[in-house]
């Protein structure tokens, strides 16, 4: 082998230890955020081009224990159904980024919003929730 397949190799089995420490370190913004979400807890939900526009607002519901199930996104399963986005604003000073297909919340990512309004975000997670779940005023 030469000096630069030496090289790749050796780069490339850094690459694969450092991507295996990271995706089994713990994601302590999913964490917090779950802790926070609660049956009863209070959301509101925007959509539109700057997620600017207020869908609808309510209190989680059936949600909270569905989106506390959530997997790593390496058990990502089929999308079906059109792709949107949306922000899950609760409030417990916790916002999720959703990915929906059809009616199902597909993926998302948490964004804690820290007392000196730091943003933090956790990594992205699989999940199914119908967004039925969800109560509406």
């Amino acid at each position: 082998m030469n000096r630069f397949g030496s090289v790749m190799s050796c780069f490339c089995v850094t690459f694969i230890v450092a991507m295996w420490v990271f995706m089994l370190m713990p994601d302590d913004v999913i964490e917090s955020a779950m802790s926070k979400i609660e049956f009863e807890s209070e959301y509101e939900m925007f959509g539109g081009y700057h997620y600017n526009t207020l869908i609808r607002k309510g209190t989680l519901n059936g949600f909270s224990t569905c989106i506390k199930n959530y997997e790593p996104i390496s058990d990502h399963r089929k999308a079906i159904g059109d792709p949107k986005q949306f922000n899950l604003i609760i409030n417990e000073g916790v916002k999720l980024n959703l990915s929906v297909y059809g009616v199902n919340v597909h993926n998302f990512s948490a964004v804690e919003t820290l007392h000196n309004n730091d943003k933090r975000n956790s990594k992205y997670y699989s999940v199914n929730c119908d967004l039925s779940l969800l109560g509406v005023n």
